[in-house]
């Protein structure tokens, strides 16, 4: 992996030194995914944190029906992981698949943990993955269908290049119909 890609993941956790940077390069592994191509199944416990590059991927469960029930998505810049698999050492409910061809950056938990203990300043790598959690709380609450729209446009407008809207529907918890109208109604 060349500095060059590493500046990718390093504009997200702030600055490091040339020490600490090497220390992130021998644990960091690059990888390239096809579209489809799955990262974490249910059953399996998330053990690795993913950084987007470039493309973009998506989390989910199937529901009764087998219909996708979209838990998040990510593009560039996005730290993908099943956060409270992740945490807890349970086993994930979800699957983490490429939505398009993707080059990534993987991350052990291992690896997190022996970062932290060769310098504290990765400390900023923990915070920076538990936002994860934090910004699909919004989805959970009582925020109207308006607001969780809103949202998107104001904090996450990539998205709405990225997926099609009935993935932005299912992951904003509403029937396709229901955005449509709000689409509408904010244009």
């Amino acid at each position: 992996m060349t500095r060059e890609l590493l500046s990718h993941i390093l504009e997200s956790l702030g600055n490091f030194d040339e020490e600490e940077q090497s220390l992130l390069l021998k644990e960091i592994k690059e990888i390239h995914l096809a579209k489809g191509e799955i990262i974490l199944n249910p059953g399996e416990v998330c053990s690795l944190a993913h950084f987007v590059v470039s493309g973009s991927l998506y989390q989910y469960k199937l529901n009764t029906d087998l219909d996708k029930e979209i838990i998040d998505l990510y593009t560039k810049n996005d730290w993908v992981l099943d956060h409270k698999s992740f945490v807890s050492r349970t086993a994930s409910q979800h699957f983490i698949e490429a939505f398009e061809n993707s080059l990534i950056f993987e991350i052990s938990i291992q690896s997190v943990h022996k970062l932290i203990a060769n310098s504290q300043r990765f400390l900023r790598l923990g915070s920076i993955l538990e936002k994860t959690s934090s910004r699909l709380s919004f989805f959970d609450n009582n925020n109207s269908a308006d607001e969780k729209y809103r949202f998107i446009l104001n904090h996450r407008q990539d998205l709405l290049q990225k997926f099609p809207l009935g993935m932005i529907a299912s992951y904003l918890k509403m029937k396709p119909e229901t955005l449509s109208r709000i689409r509408k109604k904010v244009k």
